[in-house]
């Protein structure tokens, strides 16, 4: 499955952005850009990334009691219609709404 993502999101970038993909000798790929240059190779899988302060960051957001993971940016509305009497009461008193009937 992962394989196939990885597959459509590189077929879109060279249909939709005018990149290519060409085999070269050895039957290894290159990435070309619209302009013709190479892309650069980005390193073996397991490569070690800079660092970027992203430890920091991850400790900050543990320091303020933050759990960010892959599920963080997922809504939890279900679908039903908004209920703007509760919106409108809970902004208006800066408490929470009570719960529908």
């Amino acid at each position: 499955m992962a394989q196939q993502r990885t597959r459509a999101s590189r077929q879109r970038v060279s249909n939709e952005h005018g990149y290519r993909i060409e085999s070269v000798f050895g039957g290894e790929l290159a990435f070309v850009r619209p302009d013709g240059t190479k892309v650069p190779a980005a390193g073996p899988a397991g490569t070690p990334l800079p660092d970027y302060g992203f430890a920091r960051l991850v400790q900050r957001h543990s320091e303020h009691g933050l759990h960010i993971d892959a599920l963080t940016a997922l809504p939890r509305w279900d679908g039903d219609r908004v209920d703007y009497d509760a919106v409108v009461h809970a902004r208006a008193s800066r408490r929470p709404a009570p719960a529908p009937a």
